[in-house]
């Protein structure tokens, strides 16, 4: 059975590899409008450009700007075929082993799931693999869908470690966790990117994951 102190070494390891690095492409400061926009680039024709247009009367600090820089950065990885799309299809374990020996840092909720499950097995003492999932919640009135790392076989004591939210919790009090993370994210000024465009954290299109059935995949 996996214990509170085990979920809790995954989950700052885990924050511990992602610190200092790109990370995500779906968070801004104060970010709306369309994520991706159209322009005319010329003889090539049309093409997506990532895009954050700052909401108007707010001025992002200059560490609130430079994330915005990376994420833009990020985009424009994902957009030119970035590690989501070179990694899909494959296993959480492969995955998770792949982005963890290549140090990469960047990617969103997924990528840090399986992360997550690959530190809890090989880095942390006593998690088997077969008591590792990855979850992902989608609002099923929406293009949004969120995952995370849920340590624990069912019916024994299960920890939602969700680096991507900044989050570890039993699983019975993850949805009071993340309402309470979201509604912190929108004082601070943070925006999620959802169904391509700017949204406050706290907008039904992320609020809604809750409104679905997970989809449950193992390690391997």
């Amino acid at each position: 059975m996996v214990t509170a102190a085990q979920a809790q070494d995954t989950y700052d390891r885990v924050r511990r590899f992602y610190k200092g690095g790109d990370k995500s492409w779906n968070k801004s400061y104060f970010g709306t409008g369309r994520q991706q926009t159209l322009q005319w680039t010329g003889w090539k024709g049309f093409a997506y450009r990532p895009n954050i247009d700052i909401e108007p009367g707010q001025v992002p600090s200059a560490k609130q700007k430079s994330r915005n820089d990376q994420t833009l950065e990020n985009l424009k990885n994902m957009m030119d075929g970035g590690v989501a799309w070179r990694n899909a299809g494959m296993s959480p374990h492969l995955r998770g082993e792949i982005l963890y020996n290549q140090r990469n840092t960047r990617g969103n909720c997924g990528e840090m799931a399986v992360v997550a499950m690959y530190i809890a097995v090989t880095q942390v003492g006593g998690i088997n693999s077969d008591e590792v999932f990855e979850w992902t919640m989608t609002n099923p009135a929406a293009n949004f869908g969120h995952s995370f790392a849920v340590l624990g076989k069912p019916g024994t004591q299960e920890w939602v470690v969700d680096p991507w939210a900044g989050v570890w919790c039993d699983r019975n009090n993850y949805q009071v966790m993340l309402t309470n993370k979201l509604g912190q994210w929108l004082t601070d000024g943070k925006r999620i990117g959802a169904a391509g465009a700017w949204v406050q954290p706290t907008n039904p299109l992320v609020a809604g994951i809750f409104n679905g059935q997970p989809q449950v995949r193992g390690f391997d």
